[in-house]
């Protein structure tokens, strides 16, 4: 399997994440805001589906969203619910145990911290991201996870500064 074919769905996940965060928090869209949700649980579903170490970092972002009390609106309730009917009825590859609490305890903090301080680090959810790159650089992530991981991460942070353009088009 070429896993650089993975790489355009990581970076959609990211942009359909925060198109759908954003529809719901200006309750633009109404039928579009649940479509978008969808349409990333269904990435997210793919990714993992992909191998275990994607499967480890997408649930986990997933797990520390709804414990962190981020997924907060309707159309985001919706997509958790179509990935869990996605992963119920179709699979998925199964996390690494010991990972999954970490990355999810990581997850948890970045968003915890990322309102609440001025510090670039925080405000772009820097602790999972250094934590990512740490597993990669000690060789216990592959590095395609570690750069679909980044590019999921970035697409994300960049649909954030530019999403007013991105919805017009749209």
């Amino acid at each position: 399997m070429n896993f650089l074919l993975f790489l355009p769905v990581f970076c959609l996940a990211g942009f359909m994440l925060k198109l759908a965060d954003w529809l719901g928090e200006k309750k633009h869209g109404g039928f579009k805001s649940y479509l978008v949700a969808a349409v990333s649980a269904f990435l997210f579903w793919f990714l993992l589906k992909t191998n275990i170490e994607t499967s480890t970092l997408m649930l986990s972002i997933v797990i520390g969203c709804v414990l962190a009390l981020k997924v907060n609106r309707l159309n985001l309730v919706f997509g958790v619910g179509v990935l869990l009917v996605l992963m119920v009825l179709f699979g998925f590859q199964p996390p690494i145990f010991w990972l999954l609490p970490i990355l999810t305890a990581l997850v948890i903090l970045d968003e915890y911290t990322h309102e609440k301080f001025s510090f670039v680090f925080f405000r772009f959810r820097g602790f999972l991201k250094t934590f990512i790159l740490l597993l990669g650089l000690l060789g216990l992530l592959q590095p395609f996870n570690v750069l679909g991981f980044i590019i999921f991460d970035l697409t994300y942070d960049l649909t954030t500064i530019k999403i007013e353009k991105i919805v017009k088009v749209i």
